[in-house]
């Protein structure tokens, strides 16, 4: 088949894949913005499902690209925006009216899954450059139209961007995992695309693992370990944060999924009829929801297994600190008690007569006794008890400041009423605890009102709930009275209606 080239624009065709449910119906083009918008050539428009491949930040840049995809797949303004391209994921849904906006005529939906895929390097040298990375992210948009004479099960419409080759895989996956049936079901090829997310967050998450594991296993080759381990837990967070989004992206899909489902025409004139392909559709996306939990834990436990490395590290580390501060205080050890008796002889207490050969030693030497023995006394008890002793004259040194400052208050406020400070009628000290004891009944009264406050509160809920509770129950016998009288109405009527049918029979 001849390819669609670009028309209005410099920009490169993009490539689709396409299928109809005849046989031979599978392949794959290329087509031009210009052609997307007028849904041409024949084999593009009549296609049952359709899978285009585009560059997310080229479409931005070019004004007829981006004018192509709002016109055709009715791209909501906020996909464009910065947010969107910067978010680690989402879920969106929006159902697309016709002209009346009373019927739904179809769907469209849009996702953004983002991964973390890490790797080592192996080159044996255990460092933080040994770990490779790089994000790989599924950012689909969906179009869906509702099923008609022409399409009897709805035609689809699906564009992934960016990331070629994994892109390529998830759309080799939706075509090869699509059922005719299920194809009146908007989100039928999610449970696809959502499968292929979970294989590379399981091969993440494993990878991260081997990263942790390759380190327990050789811990003695790390000489400087914890530029590694930070690296190792830094893509471990990443990796968790993403399964959380994951988690999140797959609460939305099935919360939109069940709302289509309640709104569904064919659903509400079929109440008693049941249709298992959307409900297959659901359980799966439970499925992989629950895939997508059990990899968070293991990552969670991976990211626990680095932080316990880290530990050891430093623990390991602080273990060699400590052997050399004992080394060090051994050494001092050794050399105080000669550096002590040194000191201690070289005093005035005592003398050596070189040319006589004659010691001198002071009678008086009881006074270095008698000074030394306090004062390392004093310095003992200063080392135990000091702190407690500093914390309590800081107290006191407070209640003695706010002393003064009431008194000095009280003093000018009566000096202005009075004139002179005989005429309080009391001592300064007495009115200064006359004032503080003042204090301490207010509070104390405060503290009563807030009582009795949280007294009064508590018995209003209490009545309330009672009031509440006896509504409750005048209602319920409300409802029972009127059922009682609604079931004797009832049975009226029946009696009512067989003596009629009795008398319109009895005369035959």
């Amino acid at each position: 088949m001849v390819s669609e080239s670009s028309q209005g624009c410099d920009c490169e065709p993009f490539r689709y894949q396409a299928w109809h449910q005849f046989p031979g119906g599978e392949f794959e083009e290329t087509i031009s913005a210009e052609a997307i918008t007028k849904n041409t050539p024949k084999y593009f428009a009549e296609a049952d499902v359709v899978i285009i491949h585009a560059r997310g930040d080229e479409v931005r840049r070019c004004d007829t690209c981006k004018k192509a995809f709002d016109e055709k797949f009715h791209i909501p303004p906020i996909w464009w925006t910065t947010l969107s391209r910067r978010s680690n994921g989402y879920f969106g849904y929006e159902n697309v009216l016709d002209e009346s906006g009373t019927i739904r005529t179809g769907t469209i939906s849009w996702l953004r899954f983002l991964m973390k895929h890490v790797n080592s390097a192996n080159s044996g040298h255990h460092n933080k450059n040994d770990i490779n990375y790089k994000w790989v992210k599924l950012n689909a948009f969906v179009r869906w139209y509702a099923s008609s004479d022409e399409c009897p099960k709805g035609r689809t419409e699906i564009v992934l961007f960016d990331h070629p080759e994994f892109a390529q895989e998830v759309g080799d996956f939706i075509i090869s995992q699509l059922k005719l049936r299920e194809l009146s079901d908007p989100f039928w090829a999610y449970p696809a695309m959502v499968e292929k997310v979970a294989a590379l967050h399981d091969v993440c998450v494993w990878e991260s693992r081997t990263l942790i594991r390759n380190y327990e296993k050789q811990r003695t080759l790390y000489r400087d370990p914890f530029d590694y381990l930070h690296e190792v837990s830094r893509h471990s967070l990443h990796i968790n944060e993403t399964l959380h989004v994951a988690e999140s992206i797959l609460d939305s899909m099935q919360k939109y999924h069940d709302h289509f489902t309640a709104t569904e025409p064919s659903n509400k004139e079929n109440v008693d009829r049941f249709d298992p392909f959307p409900q297959n559709i659901k359980n799966r996306l439970g499925l992989l929801q629950t895939t997508l939990t059990h990899l968070r834990h293991r990552a969670e436990s991976n990211h626990e297994r680095v932080k316990a490395e880290i530990s050891l590290s430093f623990n390991k580390s602080a273990q060699i600190e400590s052997g050399a501060t004992r080394t060090i205080s051994l050494a001092g050890l050794l050399f105080l008690p000669a550096a002590y008796i040194t000191a201690l002889f070289s005093t005035s207490f005592f003398n050596y007569d070189a040319p006589t050969g004659i010691w001198g030693f002071s009678h008086r030497f009881w006074i270095y006794w008698a000074v030394t023995i306090p004062v390392t006394v004093l310095t003992i008890f200063l080392w135990f008890f000091g702190a407690m002793i500093w914390g309590a004259v800081l107290n006191c040194c407070k209640d003695i400041r706010a002393l003064f400052q009431g008194s000095v208050t009280l003093g000018v406020r009566e000096t202005i009423d009075t004139g002179h400070l005989e005429s309080m009628g009391e001592t300064w000290a007495g009115e200064v605890m006359k004032r503080v004891e003042k204090k301490r009944e207010e509070e104390r009264k405060e503290k009563r009102e807030e009582k009795e406050e949280r007294e009064r509160t508590r018995r209003e809920v209490k009545e309330m709930r009672e009031r509440k509770r006896r509504e409750d129950e005048e209602r319920r016998e409300r409802v029972r009275v009127r059922k009682e009288e609604e079931e004797k109405e009832r049975r009226m009527n029946e009696v009512t209606k067989r003596s009629r049918e009795q008398m319109r029979v009895s005369p035959a």
